[in-house]
């Protein structure tokens, strides 16, 4: 880290001449989340408009955590937002997802181990790679990188190739106005080190600053908006960040994005912030009281007081204090509700991995439900009785949907299992029957107690008659088979719907009824061995073997 430079003034945003402009501003849009906020859709969604040209969106872990999927969640938003806005969208790039950033003891930047053991984030290359590519033989500081999170992936680039800090400048947000001590800041503390001694800067740090300088957005209000009703609108409205209750009707995130929109002659008439002071490093204080530390997790660098004479740039940031929650709301809104954003069709229910499940030729895991969201609870893809309980919330692919899934317990494997299913939450999976006639279903189930049911419905017809028992199991996994349900051919919806719920889902299969032929299963009765037998009562049994003697 460089030597401490002197002071802050307060300055209107015309003094940032260094900074040239473009039409249409080119943008990496960097969060660690897309539960706590609106940051991705608001990117995405002034993107497909044409306000913006997104080079990429960037998932950065904000724990150490693997179970915190942050980068997973954006792999889930990405489908979404395919499903819901117009265009093609940028590619996905995942960013940071390990522990921190770690100083070396001489504190030299670029001494720094990368994540990953010296190896990097996997998505650090392309990051480099794309932020190179876009600014080729174009002037200094020609692409706005929004980072709604640590800057741990950003650091990390610029270890690998410093270049990239001569071509970006840094929109940032966090809860803190005199130092970089905030929950995002403090985190990664030697990543905020490196951001703010070698790039352009500009900051806000939203909590301390009163009234709150973010839009406010409503969810009730989402529902009476111009938004159409797409999957990605669903998600929005039933988002919320187990157990914080986030993103609570603002977004906080998407603020260091208004900035870069509204005050940069990107041709977004207002003005956002008002007065701004600049600011360097002093020290390195700890998160909670401030006191002198040595930088990493939970130690971030605080800024120099009173009036600075720095010029703009690496090691001298652009810090807000002071801007309009009003011009913040209308910009949201703006770019949320153009026409021009979304796609023309309504929220359609697609089938997981593009194709239906054929029945009787592939088990059906449990978390493959249709892609579709719910909407207040009515009608989807599945309905789930409150988003992110139990620990459904946290683990591989399908966390933002809120369906409840956690690493099965299941001897037999599987990867996931539906858990502590609540009566009345159902799950659609799109399949196609090769033939009409009777099928039998088998689920793979868990129960502790009796008295659970469900029933299956095909298009909205009841197949079982009613719901059925589901046996208790002692909470053991066990296969358990509903004979002789009669299905349509074709493609068809079918819903697994919960009468009595208290039971985990791992997986189904159908297998047709011809004539009395069934899968033969393993001694151990784990699993078919891909050929047909015979029905005796409830067991399945080989064929008669047909040669005639001497064949």
């Amino acid at each position: 880290m460089g030597p401490a430079r002197i002071c802050a003034v307060a300055v209107l945003l015309v003094t940032f001449a260094w900074l040239p402009a473009t039409a249409v501003p080119r943008v990496i849009c960097d969060n660690d989340g897309s539960l706590d906020s609106y940051m991705f859709e608001y990117c995405l969604a002034l993107h497909a408009a044409g306000d913006i040209e997104l080079l990429a969106v960037v998932a950065t872990n904000h724990d150490a955590s693997p179970s915190f999927a942050s980068w997973a969640h954006g792999g889930d938003l990405q489908g979404k937002a395919a499903r819901s806005f117009r265009g093609e969208l940028p590619p996905l790039i995942q960013g940071v997802d390990r522990d921190p950033l770690m100083p070396p003891v001489d504190l030299v930047i670029e001494a720094t181990e990368p994540s990953r053991d010296g190896e990097g984030a996997p998505g650090t290359p392309l990051l480099i790679e794309t932020i190179l590519a876009a600014s080729d033989g174009l002037p200094g500081n020609e692409i706005d990188y929004w980072v709604s999170g640590p800057f741990s992936t950003l650091a990390e680039a610029y270890l690998f190739e410093p270049e990239i800090a001569e071509r970006l400048r840094v929109f940032s947000i966090d809860s803190r106005v005199d130092d970089l001590i905030g929950y995002n800041g403090a985190y990664d503390g030697w990543a905020s080190a490196i951001a703010l001694d070698r790039f352009a800067l500009h900051y806000i740090g939203v909590v301390d600053m009163q009234p709150l300088p973010s839009p406010l957005v409503p969810k009730q209000q989402l529902l009476q908006s111009a938004i159409p009703d797409h999957e990605l609108r669903r998600f929005m409205f039933e988002k919320d960040q187990y157990p914080t209750g986030l993103p609570g009707g603002r977004d906080l995130d998407s603020c260091g994005g208004i900035w870069s929109m509204v005050d940069f002659e990107h041709s977004i008439a207002g003005t956002y912030v008002s007065a701004t002071r600049r600011a360097q490093f002093e020290r390195y204080g700890a998160s909670g009281n401030g006191a002198p530390c040595y930088p990493g997790p939970g130690c971030a660098p605080v800024f120099t007081g009173g009036d600075a004479d720095c010029v703009p740039g690496p090691g001298c940031a652009i810090v807000a204090v002071a801007a309009d929650a009003a011009t913040a709301t209308a910009e949201w809104w703006r770019a949320l509700e153009q026409p021009e954003a979304w796609a023309s069709l309504p929220v359609q229910q697609v089938p997981f991995g593009g194709t239906p499940h054929l029945l009787s030729f592939e088990r059906i895991e449990a978390e493959h439900y249709d892609w579709g969201g719910q909407w207040n609870g009515l009608e989807g893809a599945y309905h789930d009785a409150q988003f992110g309980d139990g620990d459904g919330g946290w683990v591989e692919w399908r966390t933002i949907d809120g369906v409840d899934l956690t690493q099965t317990s299941d001897p037999g494997g599987g990867g996931l299992n539906v858990t502590d299913v609540v009566g009345g939450e159902w799950l659609e999976y799109t399949v196609h029957a090769p033939f009409a006639g009777l099928y039998d279903m088998t689920f793979r189930v868990a129960s502790g107690l009796p008295g659970r049911s469900l029933r299956l419905l095909s298009d909205g017809e009841d197949v079982t008659d009613g719901f059925v028992p589901v046996p208790d199991t002692a909470g053991h996994f066990t296969d358990w088979t509903i004979r002789d349900l009669t299905l349509p051919a074709g493609t068809q919806v079918l819903r697994i719907e919960a009468g009595v719920g208290g039971f985990h889902l791992n997986w189904v299969e159908f297998d047709r009824r011809r004539n009395g032929a069934c899968r033969l299963q393993t001694a151990d009765n784990s699993g078919d061995v891909g050929r047909l037998g015979r029905r005796e009562g409830e067991r399945c049994v080989p064929r008669a073997d047909r040669r005639k003697p001497g064949d």
